[in-house]
């Protein structure tokens, strides 16, 4: 009985683990189609210019590896400690009632209610 559980226990982490990891991807497509329109909308981080083309070239990168580590069991673990940072990030300025928007699916208007959806998803 237990095997019968473990077994569900994988398929189900393994379906959340490829819904993260294309999530994931998808909106690194959005940010790399627009990128001056992630800069513009991380700008709204304060992030201090000097590190704001830094972080915004390399947040998509880093993303993807995230997201193509979590498709293969054996580098999945890795690429969930990549992607919870992100998650407390959302997570944390959703609590403190920004509204920010993220940059991930393109330039829409923020709303909190789409935030806690985006975050709802991004933490499985």
């Amino acid at each position: 009985m237990k095997v019968l559980e473990y077994a569900i226990q994988d398929r189900l982490a393994a379906r959340a683990a490829l819904a993260l990891a294309a999530l994931f991807i998808y909106a690194v497509a959005v940010k790399i189609r627009e990128p001056v329109q992630f800069a513009d909308t991380i700008y709204g981080f304060t992030i201090r210019p000097a590190f704001l083309n830094l972080f915004a070239l390399s947040l998509p990168v880093f993303e993807i590896a995230c997201g193509l580590l979590l498709v293969e069991p054996q580098t999945r673990r890795i690429g969930a400690l990549g992607v919870a940072p992100i998650s407390v990030v959302n997570f944390a300025a959703l609590v403190r009632g920004l509204t920010l928007d993220c940059g991930c699916f393109g330039n829409e208007a923020p709303s909190r209610g789409l935030m806690w959806l985006k975050s709802g998803l991004m933490r499985g």
